[in-house]
């Protein structure tokens, strides 16, 4: 593809309505300009067109800001994993895009609730492959033994469309 939106990421479908939608508009203003003296009598296509952009817009928008995990692939954590609060753990991933179209650079975030909101771990860490994370303590009741399940994930900073999200693995807290 060449032209301006090349070098986005867009999918196949989102874009194709959203071309289509270009396509009906310009149709459009070419009949305008053609039967200047029938415009009044047909119905105009106006606020059709205009929604139709917007729904298109916010679709390819959505798109690029839930997008699933794509060329990154999370190695550890992983479901086996027991990782207790407090300590390091090495976090290790795997970046499928050569650097030059991933970056240098990535974030890495955490989530306490399955996915729902994340947290930063750090930004700007180097793309090796390897973190050493400080994990975060869990909430614990007097004399129990405490369970938590968290995911992480890395995302490229240059390009945020490459992200991987790891299993959800378990973060334990023993108090004694």
């Amino acid at each position: 593809m060449v032209g301006p939106l090349s070098e986005s990421k867009i999918s196949g479908s989102g874009l194709f309505y959203w071309c289509e939608g270009v396509g009906l508009y310009l149709s459009y203003l070419r009949k305008i300009s053609k039967n200047q003296k029938n415009y009044r009598k047909e119905k105009p296509m106006g606020k059709k067109l205009i929604l139709s952009f917007f729904l298109s817009f916010l679709f390819i928008v959505c798109l690029s800001c839930s997008s699933p995990d794509n060329g990154v692939t999370i190695l550890r954590p992983n479901a086996k994993d027991v990782v207790k609060g407090g300590d390091s753990f090495e976090v290790r991933w795997k970046a499928e895009p050569a650097e030059s179209e991933f970056g240098v650079m990535v974030t890495i975030e955490f989530s306490r609730d399955g996915g729902k909101s994340w947290e930063k771990v750090e930004e700007n860490v180097q793309n090796s492959g390897e973190y050493v994370w400080t994990v975060p303590k869990v909430e614990h009741k007097k004399h129990v033994m405490t369970n938590k399940t968290f995911k992480l994930r890395v995302i490229s900073q240059s390009k945020p469309i490459y992200r991987g999200t790891s299993e959800l693995f378990l973060v334990k807290e023993e108090i004694k």
